[in-house]
């Protein structure tokens, strides 16, 4: 049996697998409408390795693929491609107008970033100088406890 007719036919490849009983050859018999799907619109050959039967069909078939990925396939990627840079440059002009309209609106002074913490009053100076003061005590405790350790 010719594997060409397994690809182009499922029922063929499942009558070929139904010979043997084994776990992969179920699951082969499983995958096979995907199989089906997956060579309905694949180019295929038959060609020798050890005779050479078959090579001229085989590059026949590789220039005619190269053709079609070019006129086809790569128009679709070239496009595909445009549409993300267009859209790239949409978000990147977007976000200078908005940080135009920022500076107006802040008349060229200090900003100040939100850290996004608070504490319970809200204010998140505060918030901010308690963890360096917590940070400095937790130094401050590491360096005593390297003090208190005796060397013999």
């Amino acid at each position: 049996m010719d594997s060409g007719q397994w690809m182009q036919d499922f029922e063929v490849f499942n009558a070929a697998a139904d010979s043997d009983y084994s776990y992969t050859s179920e699951l082969t018999k499983s995958l096979s409408l995907a199989l089906e799907e997956f060579y309905k619109n694949l180019r295929c050959v038959g060609m020798s390795a050890v005779t050479g039967a078959g090579t001229d069909a085989f590059f026949e078939a590789v220039a005619a693929s190269s053709e079609e990925y070019m006129e086809t396939y790569r128009v679709e990627l070239e496009a595909r491609r445009a549409e993300k840079q267009r859209l790239e440059g949409e978000r990147r002009r977007e976000d200078m107008e908005r940080l135009r309209k920022d500076l107006e609106k802040s008349g060229g002074s200090s900003v100040v970033l939100s850290t996004g913490l608070k504490n319970d009053d809200g204010d998140e100076e505060a918030m901010i100088e308690e963890d360096e003061e917590e940070d400095e005590e937790d130094e401050d405790e590491v360096g005593i406890e390297d003090d208190d350790e005796s060397y013999d």
